[in-house]
């Protein structure tokens, strides 16, 4: 199955998304209330991290789409469907929002993950846009599993860079 097929299931059932990516935000509200009255409970900082997680997901996923089809396949934005591309990134814009003014991410479990995984995505997809843009023309003649092994190899040099631009030392501080 290809995104694109995936796509095409979920655009018979654009109620239910409509209703979930709205209800991600009103559900971080309502929790941001009960926050405040429970002066930092370690449960509804679990519940925050849960709710970020279901919309950073589907949000990453719709800037990556958005971000494939402006710059490698040249789509005319008009043309493509604003629930399942525009809605995920303005829901998750809404929940960091609310959330960030409610409590702090550092306090969140997990959040530092989700961070490196967005900016890994990033770093990526810039260097991708960058490699598409200098036209290097490269001949492959390896099998697919090298070729993904290439990937992988490639993924773990990235995370490895992002943990040493990092500069926090394991062992204390300086």
């Amino acid at each position: 199955m290809s995104v694109n097929e995936l796509l095409e299931r979920f655009d018979d059932h654009t109620g239910w998304a409509i209703c979930f990516f709205a209800m991600l935000p009103l559900l971080a509200l309502f929790v941001s209330l009960l926050y405040k009255r429970a002066a930092k409970s370690a449960f509804l900082e679990s519940v925050f991290s849960a709710i970020i997680y279901l919309s950073a997901i589907p949000g990453v996923f719709a800037c990556i789409l958005i971000f494939y089809l402006l710059f490698f396949t040249r789509t005319n934005l008009l043309n493509v469907d604003i629930v399942f591309s525009f809605l995920p990134i303005v829901s998750m814009g809404l929940v960091f929002g609310i959330i960030g003014k409610n409590a702090s991410f550092d306090d969140l479990p997990g959040f530092g993950r989700l961070t490196g995984l967005m900016l890994l995505i990033a770093i990526v997809s810039g260097v991708t846009l960058a490699i598409y843009k200098l036209r290097i023309f490269v001949g492959f003649f390896a099998s697919i599993e090298a070729l993904v092994g290439i990937a992988a190899a490639v993924f773990v040099l990235f995370k490895i860079g992002l943990t040493k631009l990092d500069g926090k030392s394991k062992r204390g501080a300086y």
